[in-house]
């Protein structure tokens, strides 16, 4: 995985993906770095929000576990009809990937509901 630090701070759909078994996450951003960052540090911590990824980083490793874009977004406020799209294309649920919500509801942590929902990063944030 690149490091965070080199991933855009601007809105995007992204991809979890575990390379072992190719299931999935799909979720959405305002700040690419800041969410993946997030990301990473739940799933080391134990406190993911989705129990299946959070059992399959821990039964495959993190090495095991590509984090990629999907989609640019121009604007925030396209985000949660981007991510809707690309749920209901690629069913990343139960069997075939670990989201919980079926739709783009902002319920955890990068939609409209999360502290994360456009705001910038910190100025020392990398």
């Amino acid at each position: 995985m690149k490091s965070p630090k080199d991933l855009p701070r601007t809105p995007a759909i992204y991809k979890i993906t575990n390379t072992v078994n190719g299931k999935f996450y799909i979720g959405s951003t305002a700040n690419m770095r800041v969410r993946i960052r997030s990301h990473r540090n739940m799933l080391r911590s134990g406190s993911h929000h989705s129990m299946s990824l959070q059992r399959a980083w821990r039964k495959y490793g993190e090495e095991n576990f590509e984090f990629s874009i999907i989609e640019h977004v121009k604007r925030v406020d396209d985000l949660m009809d981007r991510e809707q799209e690309h749920l209901d294309s690629a069913q990343p649920f139960g069997r075939n990937g670990y989201n919980i919500a079926r739709n783009a509801n902002g319920s955890f942590g990068g939609g409209k509901n999360s502290c994360m929902f456009g705001k910038k990063a910190s100025p020392g944030a990398n």
